[in-house]
């Protein structure tokens, strides 16, 4: 088993971890790493984050860094557990590494040995070293590059920053460089600037790399911000320890490794395998520059205190705003309040109305005679009835979703206010609204009563149906007024403490509790917010259950995850369970179950967006093109159904719906830039002739493992065969892309293909047809060698023009036309025929030159291809 494996490096770390937490004096397993995460974070909850950073010798900003690491650590083992991907185990390997680096740091802070040994991996120093200068380099190489020249990338970095600051980097450049004046932060802040990435992420597009994080821009980022701590020990002349030295050996195969693949393809001229070419004596000279980067570093942080001094004051005056306009909002909401229940009031005395009026209608019922008639008007009415109070009981649903938008809401006080403000107000009205329907009601069973004129049990059920609804109505209104209620509190309470709603008793708040417990990382607490949440709640939300069954994945594992929602299921067989509890298949049954469920659900979006994940990149690590293809059709159907309003009602936490769709829209534009033509037929037919036959080059646009082919219902499939060696990225040998054939009838040959998994596509049908194949390869190849059609030749005493190409290639082109010296082209150069088994050849009788005047100067032509296009007017000069 190699050394960087998830299965060596995860007991390493919880190791190292419980060392740690017991040195702050907290006990923790030593065999599980996740659970020593959980043992740092309510570490962390119980004695606040400024003082564990002092017990740990960590600034409150190195903290925040290394808790992130941690928690990629306990994401990408998640996703581990889970998946076989050869990229999630990369990533996991680079999450556990940087985790081992960290807390190497922390030991050099405490004086205490945390990691055991160190990772054995016999990297070598120096290599490091040229690693950590290459990386430099290269990013300097690729901004230079994408700019062209020095002016305009001089001009770019005045518009973009202030002129002092460039002019501080043209003091300290190079000659003609002016990215050598910059220092490793700053370069690498330009290279991951969110407009300024843009000019270099297609050389990352086809990666299976930088995916630890969601964005490959980030991730980089995050890895160029290790090598710039990497590299400040070297600036100190510390040692680099052997799992730095491994770390940057991943993190420059990441960043690297496609750049120098791109190179390779003629996408870049930036070669990153020439920067490592480095003698020692050059090398001790950059590492002994190193210094003056490290002082450039502090000096411009000093600066920018200085700067930031002046604008605190600024900042002051802000806050005072943002309270005064927080205090006016509060008394906004108290006005809402109060809007509301004078709404509630007044329906009560609606209510009560209707109920003095069906004692009415009881009185009146004894007189009646057609009873028949008054009973089909008091269903209709008992109908409308029981609709308004529908009607209220969704405005009461409406008004608990506003107060979970509002529990929600951190991010502006002002927003939820207006949120709040827009809920009540629609309330309001939808409650004026039922109670006006209540009362309409209550008086059709009048009007129906007078014109009863006999005694009828039906017209008495029907009026005490409708008083029955009535009451429900009024019961309805008091949910709505209590969800009002609960709309200002919880509110007001996140306003003020920002945690958990104390006492919580509705669905909404336990979800919420769940949530803040997750984030302290109080899992025993989160998951029973989360039962008490699907206990209490009758409608099915999708982010509730994502939520959940993370939760439970990192606390009993996938099986045990598993194991819940099967009970899950098999008590509650809503909609949305029996979807929750097929994502937690493995994932060829997962794939199958969600195509089943779709295929029952046709409008329920959520599932064709975990269809689309199925067959993504980020999951599968590697994409062939059937998967882009269904990935792409899973995204339309996904991204067309949440456009007919499908996709938002089944999110109670708007943001995890608004982070779906932001992927799907994104993922969508990358899976457009394959042709539709291309997924649908990803072979095409390039057909060469020669005088021992022809020749057929299947060019397929994904790798393929091997290549059958036949005429279309002659035969059997037969094999191209394989190449010799194997390609490196897979293993696999390479197919034989060509095969000679001595039959050249016209007609279909139909090819199949075994790609990168295994999986057999095809067959495709590729029209054979020899006349038009062989204008096509003779055009192009006229096209390619243009230069050559004409040449002349002083011989003899004579200026002859010669035209033996053109003839050479005759079976491509109808006519030729051509003129001396002028572009007229009033000439036409007679073609001999061509013999189709060998077109190249040149009759013994053909002419293939002409005399020209003496004082000639150029020659022009202009070619008419046998498939009617034309070509330039190419000139020859003499």
């Amino acid at each position: 088993m190699t050394l960087l494996a998830t299965e060596i490096l995860a007991p390493r770390v919880a190791r190292a971890y419980a060392k740690l937490l017991s040195h702050v004096g907290i006990e923790a397993p030593v065999d599980d790493v996740r659970a020593a995460l959980k043992a740092w974070a309510r570490a962390k909850a119980e004695r606040g984050g400024k003082a564990l950073a002092g017990a740990v010798g960590l600034s409150e900003a190195e903290l925040a860094a290394f808790e992130a690491a941690g928690r990629d650590v306990e994401r990408t083992l998640a996703r581990r557990a889970e998946s076989d991907a050869s990229a999630d185990e990369r990533n996991a390997v680079l999450a556990l590494v940087r985790e081992l680096s960290w807390l190497e740091t922390i030991e050099g802070q405490l004086g205490v040995t945390l990691v055991d040994g160190d990772l054995g991996t016999a990297m070598n120093v120096d290599v490091g070293h040229k690693q950590v200068r290459a990386l430099e380099l290269i990013v300097r190489s690729l901004v230079t590059e994408s700019y062209g020249d020095q002016d305009a990338l001089l001009a770019r970095l005045r518009a973009a920053m202030n002129e002092k600051v460039v002019a501080g980097w043209q003091a300290k450049a190079d000659p003609g460089d002016i990215l050598s004046g910059l220092t490793f932060s700053e370069l690498a802040s330009l290279f991951v600037d969110k407009d300024e990435f843009t000019r270099y992420e297609t050389l990352y597009e086809d990666t299976p790399f930088l995916t630890l994080l969601k964005q490959r821009r980030r991730t980089i980022q995050s890895f160029l911000d290790d090598v710039r701590r990497i590299r400040n020990v070297l600036a100190h002349n510390k040692r680099v320890t052997p799992t730095q030295l491994t770390l940057l050996d991943l993190y420059y195969e990441e960043i690297v490794g496609p750049v120098q693949t791109a190179h390779d393809q003629g996408e870049t001229r930036v070669d990153p395998g020439t920067y490592l070419d480095v003698g020692r004596d050059e090398l001790e000279r950059w590492v002994g520059g190193l210094e003056d980067d490290v002082q450039a570093v502090r000096d411009d942080l000093a600066d920018l205190r200085a700067d930031l001094t002046g604008q605190i004051a600024g900042v002051r005056e802000d806050t005072q705003a943002l309270r005064k306009q927080a205090t006016g909002i509060d008394r906004k909401l108290i006005a809402i309040g109060a809007g509301v229940i004078a709404v509630l009031v007044g329906l009560f005395f609606v209510l009560k109305g209707g109920g003095e009026t069906k004692e009415a209608v009881e009185q009146a019922r004894e007189e009646t005679v057609r009873t028949g008639e008054a009973a089909r008007d008091a269903a209709a009415a008992s109908r409308d009835a029981a609709g308004a109070s529908r009607e209220a009981t969704d405005a009461s649903r409406d008004a608990a979703a506003a107060s979970r938008e509002a529990s929600e809401s951190s991010a502006s006080a002002e927003q939820a206010a207006k949120a709040a403000e827009e809920a009540a107000r629609e309330t309001a009205d939808r409650v004026e609204d039922s109670a006006s329907r209540v009362e309409d009601s209550a008086s059709r069973v009048e009007d129906s009563a007078a014109r009863v004129e006999e005694t009828s049990g039906a017209a008495k059920e029907a009026a005490e149906a409708a008083r029955a609804a009535a009451e429900e109505a009024a019961a309805t209104t008091e949910q709505v007024a209590r969800s009002i209620d609960d709309l200002k509190e919880g509110f007001a309470a996140l306003l003020k403490e920002g945690g958990t709603i104390v006492d919580a008793d509705r669905p909404e708040a336990w979800y919420h509790n769940a949530r803040v417990y997750e984030q302290r990382g109080d899992t025993a607490k989160a998951m029973e917010a989360y039962r008490r949440y699907f206990a209490t709640t009758k409608h099915g939300f999708v982010d509730p259950h994502l939520r959940y069954q993370a939760v439970l994945k990192l606390q009993n594992g996938m099986a045990g995850a598993r194991e819940q929602y099967f009970a899950m299921k098999e008590a509650s067989p809503d909609l949305v369970t029996d979807f929750a509890w097929r994502l937690l298949l493995p994932p060829e049954a997962r794939t199958e179950q969600l195509m089943a469920f779709a295929a029952a659900h046709t409008d329920f979006a959520p599932v064709w967006y975990e269809i689309s994940r199925d067959v993504s990149l980020a999951r599968l690590g590697k994409q062939s093109l059937e998967d882009k293809r269904q990935e792409k059709e899973a995204l339309e159907r996904f991204l067309a159904l949440a456009e007919e309003g499908s996709f938002l009602g089944h999110y109670l936490d708007q943001q995890v719906a608004a982070a779906q769709l932001d992927d799907a829209r994104e993922r969508l534009a990358s899976a457009r830039a394959v042709a539709d033509d291309v997924l649908e037929n990803p072979v095409t037919l390039n057909a060469m002739q020669s005088n021992a036959g022809w020749g057929l080059t299947f060019i397929i646009a994904e790798e393929a493992r091997e290549i059958l082919w036949r005429r279309k219902n002659q035969g059997e499939f037969k094999s191209t065969g394989q190449q010799p060696g194997t390609r490196s990225a897979s293993g696999f040998p390479m197919p034989v892309m060509y095969v000679a054939i001595s039959d050249d009838t016209p007609g279909v040959i139909e090819v199949k293909y075994v790609d990168a998994k295994g999986r057999e596509r095809g067959p495709y049908e590729l029209t054979f047809d020899p006349e038009q194949q062989r204008i096509a390869m003779m055009k192009s190849t006229l096209e390619m060698t243009s230069n050559g059609w004409l040449s002349f030749r002083d011989w003899d005493g004579k200026v002859l023009v010669y035209f033996t190409q053109l003839i050479s290639m005759r079976a491509g082109i109808k006519e030729v036309r051509w003129s001396l010296d002028s572009e007229d082209l009033d000439r036409v150069w007679a073609l001999p025929a061509f013999d189709p088994a060998n077109p190249y050849a040149v009759p013994d009788d053909a002419t293939i030159y002409v005399e020209v005047p003496a004082t000639t100067k150029y020659a022009a032509v202009q070619l008419t291809y046998r498939d009617g296009t034309t070509s330039d007017v190419k000139t020859f000069k003499r």
